[in-house]
């Protein structure tokens, strides 16, 4: 009987939930690289982490960095005979959870190598680790590391499987199949000598194997070339009923999964699973679309193939996936008035052409442009929402695309071929005939070799409420585009009222290569960033279109700057130019360019020299994406002040991945998106939480009891540099925390939108228990207040 289709879905409402402390995690878990089952249970790993689904209540929880994971980029998963839970990844570690006890227990013995295969028997963990195996063993409480083995008589470049069969130890390698005594304890299998070796000398079907499944009386071998089997004997017998192909040549095995009970076993490759007996031989038991990469069978018996990128089914076709970002690579995000979140993988240079990610409040949705030049909109560079509400996308290829404030879909682009864009969500896909939009050409220019090829990799409009576009490459020389707004909220479509710049008025760059543009609102002038030739300034005097009173200035590495290749601009509230580099953060302040060299600890500069981006805050907080973290100079701080670095990577915060692409700031919200090579973070922290006025102030924990290693009271949501006083009932005041205040433990007692209070008084004391008050005072006078309860011990 055929069962309905259904679809798991994890809507976007959880980003309201916070995940481990100020840290929320969002990635893809639909590209599963394992799959078991426990009883009903089934437990699959992915890139994005790991995820349970219990078959008979459907329903399912998610594993990332914030619910315990160390490492969320997942290869294979196994279970112990606790009941344990234990997965291992691309970095090497083991981690284990006990859903008993909901806890996990980490291992980094392997740390550094990419893990291929898990496998235990009784207390004994073996881990296959590229080139080697290594040991753990059960010591009741937690798995302890014993031995690494890679001493083998042969080189082996990949261990992709591993069992215990007939007391051996036996690995699937790249050179044939490996076997010595499993009891490591009594043979030194690091001597060579312990090895035996299993190849097609020895009646394999081939020296690559794939997969290992031991029953009560065989060692099931899964090879490049066909499906063999190791008896107790040691005895090598390559099945000749196995599944030929038109060459008459075996088929691969990639995956096996045994039913004991019934004396079958399920050989899977490709996009094809089989039901294969001895005396029967194999059958073809379902092709699905996407490829296999993994089996299980639940505790009804029921057969579930783990599926690249397209979740996990069953034989009769029950699907589940997972709502989330359609990939963890994230370099470019946004938030509109409309609060749907935006997200591409695309940069300038780097071209993926993997679509457009957008969450529109319920599902996350990936947009899929499909032919010549069409295809090329799914390189989306820059995203900007302009104050009239209309959403600009520009691309590596393919122009600009624009979402109206009507919500009407438009394009400008010059060629005018067919295509179509796919919208596809976890539920379904529609297919849509670009053509329908409107169309608008000869705006912009293509690249030298490709006229139709149009390159728009910054959007932003200028303080005379202009909109201005990088063309990079332009054939015309024409690197900036400057448009007009019509009365109607929506740029000119005369295409003599645009205004051009480039080759013609002195800027001049390597492969036309603009990345960036900035203006400084105390100044009619904009900043332009360049692949190659560092920043030129362009004075453009008392109007745009006069350009006899234009001046034009050039900054590069002859004047301090760490790299001629510049990413991002941003200009602070001080009229201070922020110029991100791929070498390194410099500044500008008019006259002369300063370096801020790079700190791994984020304690004195940026985490790291390459800087993706940057975005200043209503505060005049700096946030800087760099490939080592997410960098923060706080607004009212000087760049050389000790206190005025914050610096958030993988080793200190829950921050999804280092390599950190973009950040946009939703204010409203207070929370920041923080856009990964890992996923997408999001973070409601101090600095996402600062308000602009005083209305509401959570404040807790609430008693606060007062003891040795005790938490600080918390008070959110303040305005920036806000002080606050502690009074005791009778109004006296206790103690006065200020943005320049050090507590106890020497962090700061303000710092951003939140403020901490250790329990002291200004002596350094701690208070009597009792009922206190907290005051909080802005810059400009305006107050707010609540009560705490102190109980010490």
């Amino acid at each position: 009987m055929t069962r309905p289709l259904l679809i798991l879905l994890f809507v976007f409402k959880a980003l309201t939930a916070q995940g481990v402390g100020d840290w929320q995690t969002l990635t893809y878990m639909n590209n599963i690289n394992g799959l078991i089952a426990d009883g009903n249970l089934l437990w699959a790993v992915s890139d994005g982490g790991l995820f349970n689904y219990d078959v008979q209540s459907t329903e399912s929880k998610k594993f990332t960095n914030t619910d315990g994971l160390r490492s969320i980029k997942l290869n294979r998963i196994v279970q112990d005979q606790y009941g344990q839970i234990i997965v291992g990844g691309q970095e090497g570690l083991v981690q284990y959870y006990d859903p008993s006890k909901n806890t996990w227990q980490y291992q980094y013995a392997l740390e550094g190598n990419n893990i291929n295969h898990i496998f235990t028997k009784q207390d004994t963990l073996w881990v296959c680790a590229e080139k080697g195996v290594g040991v753990f063993v059960y010591d009741g409480a937690e798995y302890v590391f014993k031995d690494f083995f890679r001493n083998f008589p042969l080189t082996v470049e990949n261990i992709f499987a591993s069992a215990v069969f007939a007391g051996q130890i036996w690995l699937g390698t790249d050179k044939g199949l490996l076997s010595a005594p499993s009891d490591f304890g009594r043979f030194p299998i690091n001597d060579p000598q312990r090895w035996q070796t299993f190849g097609t000398t020895q009646g394999l079907p081939s020296n690559g194997i794939r997969a290992l499944l031991p029953t009560e009386d065989k060692l099931w071998v899964g090879t490049y070339a066909g499906l063999a089997y190791v008896d107790k004997q040691k005895n090598i017998v390559t099945v000749n009923n196995w599944w030929k192909n038109d060459q008459n040549e075996y088929q691969p095995v990639e995956y096996l999964v045994a039913d004991a009970a019934n004396g079958v076993i399920y050989p899977a490759f490709s996009v094809f699973i089989t039901r294969y007996t001895l005396s029967a031989g194999y059958q073809v038991l379902k092709t699905y679309k996407f490829k296999i990469q993994g089996l299980a069978i639940d505790g009804t018996g029921q057969l579930w193939a783990a599926l690249k990128n397209n979740g996990i089914k069953n034989l009769d076709d029950l699907h589940i996936k997972l709502d989330g970002p359609p990939s963890n690579l994230i370099r470019t995000v946004f938030k509109d008035h409309r609060k749907n979140i935006w997200a591409s993988p695309s940069r300038p240079k780097i071209i993926l052409q993997d679509g457009i990610y957008v969450h529109n409040g319920e599902l996350w949705q990936k947009w899929t442009f499909r032919g010549p030049y069409w295809q090329t909109v799914n390189n989306v560079d820059v995203i900007y929402e302009d104050r009239f509400n209309n959403l600009w996308f520009g691309t590596w290829g393919g122009g600009v695309m624009v979402i109206t404030s009507s919500n009407d879909t438009v394009f400008f682009h010059s060629h005018d071929l067919p295509g179509s864009l796919e919208i596809s969500d976890i539920q379904e896909t529609r297919v849509i005939d670009p053509a329908k939009y409107a169309i608008y050409r000869d705006f912009f220019k293509g690249v030298v070799i490709d006229e139709n090829y149009e390159v728009i990799t910054a959007i932003k409009e200028g303080p005379r409420g202009r909109l201005w576009f990088a063309n990079y490459w332009a054939a015309n020389g024409n690197l900036l585009a400057v448009a007009p707004y019509e009365e109607n909220g929506f740029v000119s479509l005369d295409k003599n009222k645009w205004i051009y710049f480039g080759a013609s008025d002195g800027i001049v760059a390597k492969e036309g290569g603009v990345l960036c543009i900035e203006f400084d609102n105390f100044a009619n002038r904009v900043y332009i960033g360049t692949l190659s030739n560092g920043v030129f300034i362009l004075d453009y005097g008392n109007s745009v279109e006069n350009k006899a009173d234009d001046r034009l200035y050039q900054l590069t590495i002859q004047d301090n700057l760490f790299s001629n290749t510049v990413f991002s601009l941003a200009m602070d509230q001080d009229g201070v130019l922020w110029i991100g580099t791929a070498a390194g953060l410099n500044s500008f302040d008019g006259l002369r360019v300063y370096k801020h060299v790079g700190d791994d600890l984020g304690l004195s500069g940026p985490l790291e020299n390459e800087i993706h981006h940057i975005l200043v805050d209503a505060s005049n907080n700096k946030w800087f994406s760099t490939t080592g973290g997410l960098s923060l100079l706080r607004g009212d701080r000087s760049p050389w002040d000790t206190k005025g670095w914050l610096g958030y990577n993988r080793t200190n915060s829950f921050l999804v991945d280092d390599n950190v692409q973009c950040v946009y700031l939703d204010e409203d919200n207070n929370e920041a998106l923080i856009a990964t090579e890992g996923g997408l973070s999001v973070y409601r922290g101090p600095f996402a939480e600062i308000e602009e006025q005083f209305t509401k102030t959570p404040a807790g924990p609430n008693p606060y009891i007062l003891e040795a290693g005790s938490p600080k009271f918390v008070i959110k949501n303040l305005m920036f540099n806000s002080t606050v006083k502690i009074l005791n009932i009778n109004g006296k005041l206790v103690r006065e925390l200020t943005p320049k205040t050090l507590l106890k433990d020497g962090t700061l007692a303000v710092d951003g939108g939140r403020a901490y209070w250790d329990g002291l008084d200004a002596t350094g004391n701690r208070v009597a228990s009792g009922i206190y008050l907290f005051l909080a005072i802005s810059e400009e006078g305006k107050t707010i207040s609540g009560k705490i309860a102190v109980i010490r011990k």
